[in-house]
């Protein structure tokens, strides 16, 4: 996740809010959209990208357009580097690995990782509601990160978990608060984070995806901007991101994992509503991995972006409808979270 994801959360926030109340009256005074005509406002945007939604009774709608490496053509199950809707995935095994009694999540993160000073007092919980006070990426710090081969969460710790944290309870959008939850988990369990996640989740969603893996060296299918136009990204290694921003999936993925999460999966229901707690440190919209909010017909929508070198991704989930959605693009571009809630909606 790019530094410019500094500012996100608020204007993903101010952005969702804008365009959720006049959904209602735009479908009232419009015809509806087809998903075609959605995909139309951003798809000049990327050189590739897809969607795909999964609805309650499993019936899945999904699309493409453009291409990944190689000039193949862009499919719902093309691999991308998915970023920062990693956290969701983290959030939900956290969720289950409380429900199975395998970790606390109102214990004291220095009970798991052995880190000292007053971020070690502060509840495993508060780090994924970022709200412990860990910090976020310092300007141009992102690049250094991810120019790094990390093995295991443990192995990016120094970056910042020697810092000074802010207050408790305050509000702070932060990608290393998640690594350090990934390492809390991991220990917790005496189990890799990666095939943490995997065993939790990823194979019990259905999900392809995986995390960054040794041999990859550059966003999968991902593009920057150069002066002749898109060029395959640069060499990068997210794999220090662990559960903050590591996953590579495919729209596909997104959509199967937030399917799960409603289906009673990878949680119960009950379970999935505590998971989806807003923490009213967040002013009311962050929960463990999600953004949630209402629509403009009361409906319950949590989501999350992700958006980095070669790759923007959006999950979103209706917990009214049963819907899920992932939709991805394959360079650091628009944000993609009003064209998948209009998805979202299209019948």
């Amino acid at each position: 996740m790019s530094p410019r994801r500094r500012r996100i959360l608020p204007a993903l926030m101010a952005l969702v809010a804008a365009w959720l109340p006049g959904a209602q009256a735009r479908a009232r005074s419009e015809a509806p959209l087809t998903a075609q005509a959605i995909l139309e406002r951003v798809a000049a945007a990327y050189p590739g990208g897809a969607w795909m939604r999964i609805d309650q009774d499993g019936a899945v709608r999904s699309g493409a357009w453009g291409y990944g490496f190689g000039d193949l053509p862009f499919t719902p199950e093309t691999p991308i580097a998915l970023y920062s809707t990693t956290k969701p995935v983290t959030g939900i095994l956290a969720a289950r690995l409380a429900l199975q009694g395998r970790v606390d999540l109102d214990r004291p993160v220095g009970d798991y990782v052995q880190i000292g000073g007053e971020l070690a007092r502060r509840p495993l919980r508060r780090l994924l509601t970022n709200s412990a006070g860990v910090r976020h990426y310092r300007p141009d710090e992102w690049l250094a990160v991810s120019t790094r081969r990390c093995a295991a969460p443990s192995e990016a710790l120094d970056l910042f978990v020697n810092d000074p944290p802010g207050p408790e309870g305050a509000f702070v959008y932060s990608s290393y608060s998640y690594v350090l939850a990934s390492q809390a988990l991991s220990q917790a369990t005496g189990t890799p984070f990666a095939d943490l996640l995997a065993e939790e989740v990823l194979r019990p969603a259905g999900m392809i995806a995986r995390l960054w893996e040794p041999g990859l060296r550059r966003p999968p299918n991902g593009f920057e901007m150069s002066a002749h136009g898109p060029v395959p990204a640069r060499a990068i290694d997210n794999s220090c991101k662990s559960g903050a921003g590591a996953l590579v999936g495919s729209a596909g993925d997104l959509a199967r994992f937030g399917h799960a999460a409603l289906d009673g999966m990878l949680l119960p229901r009950e379970q999935l509503h505590k998971a989806l707690e807003l923490d009213p440190a967040s002013g009311g919209a962050y929960a463990m991995g999600w953004t949630v909010l209402k629509d403009g017909e009361g409906r319950t929508i949590a989501l999350h972006s992700g958006n980095g070198l070669g790759g923007t991704a959006v999950v979103a989930i209706d917990l009214d409808r049963g819907r899920s959605i992932g939709l991805v693009g394959n360079l650091q571009g628009p944000d993609l979270v009003e064209t998948a809630l209009a998805l979202l909606g299209v019948e």
